[in-house]
């Protein structure tokens, strides 16, 4: 069971609910860290930056043979850095200590390439309609009006008709999950920071801006720099 995490303001526990909790990882000798494998790093970093992506798109990304991936996610599943789930007949992989349980379907949706795609084009157009989804994205019906109605049916978009036309705006899911993981960064941060101290790797702010943070792990022999969004890359 994981470890209730003390100081949660009331802000967050309305955007996140008063059952966010930190898993229990044993802190670890210094070199002997699972996160001081490079490719580790890149993968912890991912996840963290693109909750509940798949195992295919995380291969592609970052370069790294689905083979070898598998091994190394298992590798920070089996600690706790890292869980799982089957969304849609795809396993998608995300911090359970930084990413509401509920809201993993949301993100795997926001994570699909067409469904993203059309989330971002309603969020930079505010309001669209159908016809106008398939000439933005220069494909055919068929291929769009199943992502539009797993959208809808979330809660990510809304749709509604007016003089014989389809329309979309964001839904109430998306203006939840865009504010409200806004509002928990600061409370995010602090918890990455505990689980990297937990493993061992004495982490380090370096720097930080609007939307990105640098972090400093060292093991006492060798250091690197990773860079986490404050927030999960919602369109």
């Amino acid at each position: 069971m994981g470890r209730k995490h003390d100081g949660v303001g009331r802000a967050l526990q309305r955007a996140l609910g008063s059952g966010f909790t930190l898993p229990d990882v044993e802190p670890r000798e210094g070199g002997t860290s699972l996160l001081m494998n490079s490719r580790r790093q890149k993968v912890f970093e991912f996840v963290w930056n693109h909750p509940c992506a798949h195992l295919r798109r995380m291969s592609r990304e970052l370069r790294i043979p689905p083979q070898s991936l598998r091994w190394h996610l298992l590798r920070l599943e089996r600690a706790g850095l890292l869980d799982s789930r089957t969304v849609k007949a795809k396993t998608v992989y995300y911090l359970p200590w930084a990413v509401r349980d509920g809201d993993v379907p949301l993100l795997a949706t926001l994570s699909n390439g067409i469904r993203g795609r059309i989330v971002r084009l309603v969020a930079q157009e505010h309001r669209v309609t159908q016809s106008g989804v398939f000439r933005s994205l220069k494909t055919y019906q068929q291929a769009v009006l199943p992502p539009l109605a797993d959208l809808t049916r979330l809660g990510l978009l809304k749709s509604w008709k007016e003089d014989g036309k389809r329309f979309y705006e964001l839904g109430d899911a998306y203006e939840r999950l865009r504010g409200g993981y806004a509002m928990a960064a600061p409370e995010r941060l602090d918890r990455l920071l505990t689980v990297l101290k937990r493993d061992g790797v004495s982490p380090k702010v370096q720097s930080r801006g609007d939307h990105e943070v640098h972090v400093q792990v060292s093991n006492g022999v060798q250091s690197s720099v990773l860079r986490f969004r404050l927030a999960p890359p919602v369109p």
